[in-house]
């Protein structure tokens, strides 16, 4: 697996980053969590490697464009990914029996400021680095895994930000919207990291059954 990402060092945010998987310009899916983690940068991307990624925004007929003072590099990989791996590769369902995954999984956040401890994260919250990638998740599995709410600010962040990112991707993602037809409410939004812990209970296998 190798991780790509849109990066501003300056401000230390890191955004529509993508897990590559083989050769394929397929969309495995993608997941939406509440921020990046540990994951850092190594170097700039090669000019091969943009080629690749812009490759991958042409087939699926997504937008390719670079956002405002950010460029191309390639991230480490860290606990969070592996896991977001195993969501779509099979492995929570059956460890002896996991796909070999051929594509790009995309990765989103709810608020895009790197830190791997979350309560840090939550300090430097703002409305300029929130989810604005709502034209990349159109089509294909999208897998929602903020975590529980009430670890979100109640001053510096939206609070809705999740459910007005949920609805949305409902009504522009007929996946989602059959997956997904009830209320935000309804649901629980496990984060990846929960996954890892619980994934033996008969509610989260269920809702990974969608996902593999």
């Amino acid at each position: 697996m190798e991780v790509f990402a849109e990066y501003n060092k300056r401000n230390k945010v890191r955004r529509k980053t993508l897990l590559r998987f083989g050769i394929s310009n397929e969309l495995i899916g993608s997941v939406i969590l509440i921020n990046p983690g540990s994951s850092n940068s190594i170097s700039k991307a090669t000019n091969n490697e943009l080629l690749d990624i812009e490759k991958f925004y042409t087939y699926n007929k997504f937008p390719y464009e670079a956002s405002k003072n950010f460029e191309w590099h390639k991230f480490s990989v860290d606990s969070t990914l592996l896991q977001v791996k195993k969501i779509f590769n099979g492995w929570y369902l059956d460890q002896n029996n996991a796909k070999e995954l051929n594509g790009m999984i995309q990765v989103f956040n709810c608020y895009y400021n790197m830190d791997a401890n979350l309560n840090n994260a939550l300090k430097l919250f703002s409305d300029k680095n929130a989810f604005t990638e709502y034209d990349y998740v159109t089509k294909g599995r999208v897998y929602f895994g903020w975590g529980s709410l009430k670890k979100f600010p109640k001053i510096k962040m939206d609070k809705i930000l999740p459910e007005k990112i949920f609805e949305h991707v409902k009504r522009s993602n007929s996946w989602v919207a059959k997956i997904y037809d009830n209320t935000f409410n309804s649901y629980k939004f496990y984060h990846p990291g929960y996954l890892n812990r619980a994934y033996n209970r008969e509610s989260v296998s269920n809702c990974l059954r969608n996902f593999s």
